[in-house]
C-alpha cells in the first residue's frame, strides 16, 4: 500500500532549534520530534519536517508559498499546522484574537483549494504559567491559553482534526519558549500516540 504524506508545518520548535546557539542551528535530526515521529511510523506515513525558525501564521500575501506545498497534497494526506506561539511572543501587545483571525483565514484559504489534504491543528505549548512571577510571561501564557481555545473551535467549525500539545507537560529549554531535548522526546511520544488513536478523525489503519 503506498505510503501518505505526513507534513508538520511550523516554527523553531517543529524545525528543531537548539536554543542554546544562537546561529540558528538545530539538535541533532535524531533528537527532533518530527524526526521521532517518521521513524516510529516509517511503515505508514513519508513524514516532512516544514518547520522555520520565526513562523508566524501565514496572511494573504504570505498564501504564494504555501500553495505548491498544499496543492502537492493528496485528500488522504495530512498537514499538520502547530503555529501561533510566534504570532504571541513578537508582538508588543501579544494578541490572541489577531492570532485566531489568522489561523482561521489560513485554514479557509487550504479547504478553498480544489483539492486539499486532511488539516491537523495543533495548539502549541504556552509560554510561561498562569501564576508566572515575570508579568510578562504570565500575559503570554493568558493569551496562549485563549489562542489556543480560538483553534480548537477553528478545528470544529472548520471540519479540522485538533491536537491540544498544551496539555501535553513539553519540558522547555531556558528560554521557556523553545522545547529542551528532552521536551521533544516527550512530545514525540504523545504526538505518536495521537496519530495512532482510533478516534482522531484522520483516518488512519494500522
Amino acid at each position: 500500500m503506498e505510503k501518505r504524506r505526513l507534513v508538520f508545518y511550523g516554527d523553531s520548535n517543529t524545525y528543531g532549534y537548539d536554543p542554546r546557539d544562537f546561529s540558528g542551528w538545530r539538535y541533532p535530526e535524531k533528537s527532533i520530534w518530527v524526526s521521532l515521529v517518521a521513524e516510529a511510523l516509517k511503515d505508514v506515513f513519508d513524514v516532512e519536517n516544514e518547520g522555520v525558525n520565526g513562523r508566524r501564521i501565514p496572511t494573504g500575501r504570505f498564501y504564494s508559498y504555501d500553495t505548491g506545498l498544499i496543492g502537492s497534497l493528496s485528500e488522504n494526506d495530512i498537514f499538520a499546522i502547530m503555529l501561533g506561539t510566534n504570532d504571541i511572543l513578537m508582538n508588543i501587545e501579544p494578541d490572541a484574537d489577531r492570532a485566531i483571525k489568522a489561523m482561521d483565514e489560513f485554514i479557509g484559504f487550504i479547504k478553498e483549494q480544489e483539492h486539499h489534504p486532511r488539516i491537523l491543528i495543533i495548539a502549541p505549548p504556552c509560554i510561561g504559567q498562569e501564576n508566572d512571577a515575570d508579568l510578562i510571561f504570565m500575559r503570554f501564557y493568558r493569551e496562549c491559553v485563549k489562542m489556543n481555545d480560538g483553534f480548537r473551535k477553528i478545528a470544529e467549525t472548520r471540519g479540522c482534526t485538533f491536537a491540544d500539545a498544551s496539555g501535553w507537560g513539553i519540558e522547555m529549554s531556558f528560554d521557556r519558549c523553545h522545547f529542551s531535548e528532552e521536551g521533544h522526546r516527550i512530545f514525540a511520544k504523545h504526538m505518536i500516540s495521537f496519530l495512532k488513536g482510533e478516534k482522531n478523525g484522520l483516518g488512519l489503519h494500522y
